[in-house]
C-alpha cells in the first residue's frame, strides 16, 4: 500500500476516503477539531471530483456518439465555440 502521500497524488478518491477514515478513528483525541465535519468534506472532496470527471467523460461521449452518426462532411465545424461545457 503506497503511503498517504503518494496515494495523493496517485488516487485522490481513495486517499480522501482513508483520510477520511483516520480522522473519524482519531476523534477522540484531545485536539479541538471538529472531527466528524473535517471527515465528511474530505469524503466530498473526492466524490465532487469523481463527480465532476463523470459529468465531462459523458460530454466527451455525446461528443464522439454525435460525430459517428452525423452525415455531415465536417460535423466538427458547426461544434466548435458551441458547446458551454466545453469551454472549461
Amino acid at each position: 500500500m503506497p503511503k498517504a502521500n503518494e496515494l495523493y497524488d496517485q488516487d485522490f478518491l481513495l486517499w480522501t476516503k482513508e483520510q477520511a477514515t483516520a480522522l473519524r478513528r482519531a476523534r477522540g483525541s484531545n485536539l479541538p477539531l471538529d472531527w466528524e465535519n473535517l471527515a465528511e468534506e474530505i469524503e466530498s472532496l473526492g466524490a465532487s471530483q469523481r463527480t465532476e470527471l463523470n459529468r465531462k467523460l459523458g460530454g466527451i461521449l455525446r461528443h464522439l456518439f454525435k460525430l459517428e452518426a452525423s452525415p455531415a462532411v465536417d460535423p466538427r465545424a458547426g461544434w466548435r465555440g458551441n458547446c458551454p461545457r466545453c469551454t472549461n
